[in-house]
């Protein structure tokens, strides 16, 4: 195993004379001479000369950049030093290098100088010391390359060159290549979690039924029961036309997603009714259970002049906080995505509503052609998947013209180039577990929204126990019969 300094020549040189040497392995760590040696080269066709003899403060425009340069990043620190040290590229600065933000620790000369009255002084700005993409761009060059080839930052180099000192004869370096889990164990959960959230919205669009159960046997009180429930429900029963419509209606919206771009209108949407489905599932029943008394008492609501009870409101109010906290924070906090999406659901599924079974067929079938169309064959017509399009909201930074690099974009993230479009909010997120890959594993919440998995829960709470599973069968089959 060879170590080497970067610089001098390309990292593909570099590997290639170290093969030919029959070298098993080559380490290339950084160095704050390489890094020096980049800005001059960079700023060799640029003026790096700026005065001011009458403010003796930095002046901002030193660090303004349409880019942000790659080797250095003067918001972290800044200096500026009256003389060069020897070698030019030691020459550093404790008021930069010593500055809480600079991570490094170690500052590096930008090759841009100040006149003042007392002299030309020369800036510092605080080095990056991250990971370097060894990019190839001669592909047939690289296939010559047999052996493995890894780059360590300058600090890691330091580490690695005190450790060869001080064991000279026995050390022992070693490579090897991260390996991908066997199991995705955040699909697994994702899996769990949405089979949970299917039978959950099953039991919850039955509760209403379910809470009749004692007069199961007494049809003339289940009856009223029932019809009294009902009003205070909205419940919209689909018949064949709806389900068709309900399917044709979700192509067009998915289409339009794809061409037109409503990035920053989704998420308040969904916001909206997250808040809504999220205080009738777990805000009202909540406080109802902590304050069994706001169930009975009645406020008016100012503005409206309608009244509703102390639960509702207070359920709404604490619903539409963690709406808001997760508007505000929507990129990181995915658990609060994930409770306002299956509230979302659970409220979906009790309320649209399944009459028969011929209706359920046609649904699932029309929902299968619809999966089926949008992901796998809708490349075919539009150029790529519509569905993975309008999830992820559009193609990732990296695969755009004018992506910097990975190794660019770790330093700066917000970068606008760096930066992936906003994904839909109508998904279940779950970040990655026991691996090491970036991106977190998605569920579609749509897949979740079908009427035919309450319709069993619903007849089976209707259904007197004893011929209960009889019942249920030939309810279901009665329209095709």
């Amino acid at each position: 195993m060879v170590l080497v300094d970067r610089g001098n020549c390309s990292f593909v040189t570099k590997a290639l004379n170290a093969q030919a040497a029959g070298a098993k392995g080559l380490i290339i760590r950084g160095t704050k001479r390489a890094v020096y040696e980049a800005i001059v080269s960079h700023n060799s066709t640029n003026s790096s000369t700026l005065s001011d003899s009458h403010n003796s403060e930095p002046t901002s425009s030193l660090a303004v950049m349409d880019k942000p340069v790659f080797e250095y990043d003067c918001s972290k620190g800044e200096a500026f030093v009256d003389k060069l040290a020897t070698p030019e590229w030691t020459t550093d600065a404790e008021q930069c290098s010593g500055d809480h933000g600079c991570s490094s620790k170690s500052c590096v000369l930008t090759g841009h100088t100040k006149m003042q009255e007392s002299g030309k002084k020369y800036q510092v700005c605080c080095m990056w010391d991250t990971f370097v993409l060894m990019g190839v761009t001669n592909r047939t060059v690289a296939k010559e390359l047999e052996i493995p080839v890894v780059y360590v930052t300058i600090a890691n180099g330091h580490k690695l060159q005190k450790a060869i000192d001080k064991h000279s004869t026995s050390l022992v370096a070693r490579t090897y290549r991260r390996e991908l889990p066997f199991i995705d164990v955040s699909s697994v959960l994702l899996w769990a979690l949405g089979v949970a959230t299917a039978l959950g919205a099953t039991y919850y669009s039955a509760s209403p039924l379910r809470r009749q159960d004692s007069t199961f046997y007494e049809p003339k009180q289940r009856g009223e029961d029932l019809h009294e429930e009902s009003s205070r429900d909205d419940v919209w029963e689909l018949d064949a036309r709806h389900a068709v419509g309900f399917i044709a209606l979700a192509g067009v919206f998915l289409t339009v997603f794809y061409y037109v771009k409503l990035g920053g209108v989704i998420p308040v949407l969904f916001a909206v009714s997250g808040a809504a489905t999220l205080a009738q599932v777990v805000g009202t029943p909540g406080m109802e259970r902590l304050m069994p008394s706001s169930a009975s008492r009645e406020v008016t609501i100012p503005l409206l002049g309608d009244t509703a009870r102390l639960s509702e409101v207070l359920g709404l109010l604490f619903s539409i906080s963690v709406a808001v906290v997760w508007y505000l924070h929507r990129r990181t906090y995915w658990v609060l995505q994930d409770i306002m999406g299956i509230s979302l659901c659970f409220v979906f599924l009790r309320t649209v509503q399944l009459p028969n079974l011929k209706v359920a067929t046609i649904l699932l079938t029309l929902a299968f052609c619809y999966d089926v169309f949008f992901v796998f064959l809708s490349p075919i017509f539009f150029g790529s998947s519509v569905m993975e399009d309008v999830a992820t909201g559009g193609p990732a930074a990296y695969t755009k013209t004018g992506y910097p690099g990975v190794d660019y974009c770790e330093r700066y993230p917000k970068y606008p180039a760096c930066i992936d479009p906003e994904p839909m909010p109508m998904l279940l997120v779950l970040p990655r577990i026991m691996d090491w890959a970036v991106g977190p594993a998605c569920s579609g919440l749509v897949t979740l929204f079908c009427p035919v998995c309450s319709s069993p829960s619903r007849y089976v709470s209707t259904t007197p126990m004893a011929p209960r599973t009889t019942s249920v069968l030939w309810r279901l089959a009665m329209p095709w019969v």
